[in-house]
């Protein structure tokens, strides 16, 4: 199988928080019509903070923003993350769920939430 890319699009491979962290906040400051942030771990410190001012920001001006965030790896995302992030207008899911009053632990979600289980991190930002 082949992988095909239509003129205009970008891959950029980032190896560590020091290049990626600076580039994810670019792109999310440069967003226009959408983002789709997936990622294993969002924690509550300094860069946690300044990826949810930049979603929330980019949410605020019209970009849909979709944050998929894995429950297990990203337990101690603060909820008030989350609640910043809804009131913003960005959609925010968390299979696997367990972050503490957000209405994502195990027992607010179900069965589904033991179902899926993602470690991986994309981010696609259409600018």
């Amino acid at each position: 199988m082949a992988v095909e890319f239509l003129p205009g699009n970008r891959l950029t491979l980032l190896r560590s928080g020091v290049e990626y962290f600076p580039a994810l906040e670019a792109a999310l400051r440069g967003a226009q019509r959408e983002i789709f942030l997936e990622t294993y771990i969002y924690a509550g410190d300094a860069t946690g903070e300044r990826i949810t001012r930049a979603l929330c920001e980019a949410a605020r001006r019209g970009a849909a923003v979709h944050l998929l965030v894995d429950g297990f790896g990203s337990r101690d995302m603060p909820a008030e993350f989350v609640r910043e992030l809804r009131d913003a207008g960005a959609e925010v899911h968390v299979p696997f769920g367990g972050i503490k009053g957000s209405g994502f632990g195990p027992h607010e979600q179900g069965r589904a939430a033991l179902e899926f289980y993602t470690d991986v991190v994309t981010i696609y930002v259409d600018p």
